[in-house]
């Protein structure tokens, strides 16, 4: 069995799959991101008032704030049935526009990926069995899409 990619936090390997990572910006909807946390979480309103605001913020951890429960969104109703295909989207957008980015994707072969964190939803993995570990799905997702195109 192929070692898991673990990572979490700017001082480990693997750092570029978190979604706090500061690349290139990428192109979606029109608009250029500077992460794949502000997309996705300007993702989850329809506001676009609200949308622009976060794409603006300054960091992710203001992107996440300006989303979070005591920012300044209405959530989407449907929010928890599509989050995860959300992520899928924003993280596709920031590994498929950056050659060195698809590549160190692609460059994990078949390996799981998991965040190696706490979080309930996005994190999980060998050393936090009880995450749902959909980040680590979502980037496992979109390493297969660019496979195969």
């Amino acid at each position: 069995m192929t070692a898991p990619i673990l990572f979490y936090g700017r001082s480990r390997p693997f750092f570029e799959f978190s979604n706090w990572y500061v690349g290139k910006p990428f192109e979606a909807e029109g608009k250029l991101w500077p992460t794949s946390e502000h997309y996705f979480m300007a993702l989850k309103t329809t506001d676009p008032k609200a949308r622009e605001q976060i794409r603006k913020a300054k960091t992710p951890r203001e992107a996440k704030d300006l989303a979070g429960p005591k920012g300044i969104i209405k959530l989407r109703d449907n929010w928890d049935n599509i989050k995860f295909d959300m992520m899928v989207r924003a993280c596709y957008e920031k590994f498929s526009q950056d050659e060195e980015l698809k590549a160190l994707l692609l460059s994990t072969g078949d390996a799981p990926i998991h965040e190696d964190c706490d979080d309930e939803w996005w994190g999980g993995g060998p050393n936090y069995p009880n995450g749902k570990d959909l980040l680590g799905k979502a980037l496992m997702k979109v390493r297969e899409q660019l496979k195969n195109s």
